[in-house]
């Protein structure tokens, strides 16, 4: 069983409800730890510190399908915490894990952390073998961040291609809507902001042309959008570029932290 685990602040794309993973596990029987027992309740009740010390207990009490499962419940749990680089140490190991119950989830959360470090690279790789291993709207959001992935590297017919796979497969209208308009996109631009109210936007604008068209990015224009919830929103947004590493210099020329790149429709 799948599910998101609201009390995270991880972006997790597919949070498991790991006291159905014993159950899930065929041919195994079920935990021989008591600490592993544990471990699964305390995740499923939001206790990640708690759950990451069980598991680890669990990891060195434990062999087999057993060390698998409390190394996977170790790994999610280093993750909720932001201890990305324990996570990765913890989750690595069960990339080819032959159950889909963990290595679906554990090739997502590998993905998405090699995806907020810029390791492009091994992000398409887990994400990618994540997307063989999931099921539904977990399936779907796995292909959209790996086309997130294939746009950074500039590879545009494999994001449109895992764009697609993501709106046929997706059951959240919200996902389907940010896959949609992602397949609407050509390219990367900067946002220098987006705003409920017009005059606010074109206030941003009119405030930054001279520094932007200063350093030859561009001026800075409004464009109205429609937000998930069908509200409109003015986003402030200046140049248009191929690549999203070519964005990122120009981000950087900019010198402003708080500015975005983000991808620009077709008839922009």
């Amino acid at each position: 069983m799948v599910r998101r685990l609201k009390a995270s602040r991880r972006p997790a794309l597919a949070a498991v409800a790991l006291l159905a993973l014993a159950a899930a596990l065929p041919g195994c029987a079920p935990p021989q730890s008591k600490s592993l027992d544990e471990a699964l309740v305390e995740y499923d009740n939001h206790q990640y510190n708690t759950a990451l010390v069980k598991a680890k207990t669990a990891m060195r009490n434990t062999s087999g399908a057993d060390e698998d499962r409390a190394r996977f419940v170790a790994g999610m749990s280093a993750y909720r915490l932001d201890k990305t680089a324990e996570a990765l140490s913890l989750l690595n190991p069960l990339k080819f894990n032959g159950n889909d119950e963990i290595g679906g989830p554990t090739n997502a959360t590998l993905g998405l952390i090699y995806k907020e470090r810029g390791e492009n690279i091994l992000a398409e790789s887990c994400l990618l073998r994540a997307t063989t291993k999931l099921n539904g709207n977990d399936a779907a959001q796995a292909h959209y961040h790996l086309a997130s992935v294939y746009q950074k590297l500039g590879r545009w017919e494999d994001a449109q291609k895992h764009l697609q796979l993501c709106t046929t497969m997706a059951t959240s209208p919200s996902l389907r809507l940010a896959a949609q308009q992602q397949l609407d996109s050509s390219g990367f631009t900067l946002q220098l902001g987006a705003y409920s109210n017009e005059t606010n936007a074109n206030d941003r604008a009119r405030d930054l042309r001279e520094k932007c068209e200063r350093l030859g990015i561009g001026t800075p224009r409004v464009m109205p959008s429609k937000a998930p919830n069908g509200a409109t929103l003015y986003l402030v947004q200046v140049g248009k570029y191929v690549s999203f590493n070519i964005a990122m210099t120009a981000r950087t020329r900019l010198g402003d932290k708080d500015v975005a790149v983000t991808t620009i429709k077709t008839d922009n």
